[in-house]
């Protein structure tokens, strides 16, 4: 038994690299700096602090793409949870090991309160690596 193969190790990060509303409230995109350090944070949540599965909030497509761009593609899958669904904007994606676990299905969450529709999570099951 390999104590350190048996954990799963799973982190979030509300990024803050697209928010949502971005576009409405006039904030810029981030700088290539800001960027840069995004990139450095991930690589290092999966390599020093050997996460497994990393869901990122206020992401679009283009910053998830990005951020895969600099990991191993042999070694790390994608669910892109950004799409836009009427007003609701979903804006989450995760990155997890392919030897440790695999996707099996995903589930977009919407409730109403009211006249509203609200986004209320994202469901992933994964199978894991036996």
């Amino acid at each position: 038994m390999n104590p350190i193969r048996d954990r799963l190790t799973f982190a979030r990060w509300n990024t803050g690299l697209s928010p949502a509303g971005k576009e409405r409230s006039g904030k810029k995109a981030v700088s290539e700096e800001d960027f840069r350090v995004a990139a450095a944070i991930v690589n290092g949540l999966f390599q020093t602090h050997e996460v497994h599965c990393l869901a990122l909030g206020e992401v679009t497509r283009k910053d998830l793409d990005r951020l895969c761009d600099k990991l191993d593609p042999a070694e790390y899958s994608l669910y892109d949870g950004t799409f836009k669904d009427n007003r609701l904007v979903f804006d989450i994606g995760v990155i997890f090991s392919k030897d440790r676990m695999s996707l099996d299905s995903h589930l977009e969450i919407i409730d109403r309160w009211g006249s509203q529709r609200l986004k209320l999570a994202n469901q992933l099951k994964f199978t894991v690596a036996s």
